[in-house]
């Protein structure tokens, strides 16, 4: 049985219990994400289960209501994450003026050990002084004195009396408050983490939770999007280029996350070190299909692009770097794909690629 937590207000010192606070909505966040992850899977499962009923002939009215109620609940935790992390954000500063407050109360305290010594500290250099005739200073070379050079690389102790010290303790402790009072939450700080799963990701860009973040579902969408269309990408490489290409269904995928602010800047997956793709690489905007249809779209096979959309921004041809410079033909998967992925017939997109139509795809005569 692993041990509990200690409560934020367990803490004592100021600045512990408002990072423990911070680790606590943040802990919250990351356990609703995985809990939506978790009942989307099965949202999805039972929405193909559904599907079968209504095939075969059932009444879907039950897992009809099922459904529904299960994506009310995923709205429902949906909200009480944005909360989590609102709150979040807004505890953030109250670690930096926990921090301010305890340097206040150390340049507070040095101060007053200061005006206690001082009075007794001139006294006794005065009588010290007319006592032998002559002003005293601690031992050791002093700041601004004679005496020549110093050898570059040499070190230099100076004998700084404890009262000054204290003062000059007092003076770094007084400024370091006033900028921490100063301080206000950057809405635009962003990051960079590269993982090798999604989950490792989030975790590491969400951090100590001390910092604005993107909203964890949206990056599980969007890397879930860069994966698909990575893989995508990986198999047309590998049509092209056949068994030196890592297979596309078992190539580990490594993710990066780049974000500024509350928005993802980057959102990219690499495979055994080739450059995967993004969603935007492929399409100039996420795939309508995953991202529009709805909540569970990136679960449903059905709703992925076809091969052939991918490259249509790029002159309906597999992407520059993945063929020879001079190879201006298109193979007959490549226009099969176009044709269904447009609905145009495969003489029309031959005729687009400026190539005849291959003897594969080619109208069996009657």
């Amino acid at each position: 049985m692993g041990k509990k937590k200690a409560d934020a207000a367990t803490f004592a010192d100021p600045v512990d219990r408002a990072q423990a606070e911070i680790s606590r909505h943040r802990d919250r966040e990351l356990e609703i994400w995985r809990d939506r992850r978790q009942r989307m899977l099965d949202l999805a499962v039972l929405e193909a289960e559904t599907g079968r009923v209504v095939a075969d002939g059932g009444d879907d009215g039950d897992a009809g209501r099922r459904l529904a109620e299960g994506e009310a609940v995923l709205r429902v935790r949906d909200r009480a994450a944005d909360e989590l992390a609102r709150q979040r954000e807004a505890a953030i500063p109250t670690i930096w003026r926990a921090q301010a407050a305890s340097k206040r109360a150390t340049e507070k305290a040095k101060r007053a050990e200061v005006l206690e010594r001082e009075p007794r500290t001139r006294k006794m250099l005065a009588d010290l002084a007319e006592w032998e005739r002559c002003p005293y200073a601690p031992a050791g070379r002093q700041p601004g004195d004679g005496g020549g050079g110093i050898n570059p690389g040499s070190v230099v102790v100076y004998n700084l009396p404890l009262t000054q010290r204290l003062a000059l303790e007092a003076d770094e402790a007084g400024t370091a408050a006033a900028a921490l009072e100063r301080q206000v939450l950057n809405l635009l700080a962003g990051g960079q983490v590269h993982a090798d799963s999604i989950e490792d990701l989030i975790v590491e860009g969400l951090g100590d939770g001390q910092h604005v973040f993107p909203v964890l579902r949206e990056i599980e969408r969007r890397a879930l999007v860069a994966e698909q269309v990575g893989r995508e990408r990986l198999q047309r490489v590998r049509e092209g280029f056949g068994e030196a290409t890592p297979d596309p269904e078992t190539a580990a995928a490594t993710w990066t996350l780049a974000w500024q602010g509350r928005e993802i800047t980057q959102l990219t997956v690499s495979f055994l070190g080739l450059a995967g793709s993004s969603a935007i690489d492929d399409y100039g905007d996420p795939p309508a299909g995953l991202v529009q249809v709805g909540e569970r779209s990136w679960m449903r096979e059905a709703s992925a692009p076809a091969m052939g959309a991918a490259s249509r921004e790029k002159g309906r041809r597999r992407p520059e770097s993945d063929r020879d410079p001079h190879d201006v033909s298109a193979t007959a998967a490549e226009i099969e794909r176009e044709a269904a992925a447009t609905g145009k017939s495969v003489e029309q997109v031959a005729k687009e690629f400026g190539v005849p139509v291959p003897e594969s795809l080619a109208p069996v005569a009657e």
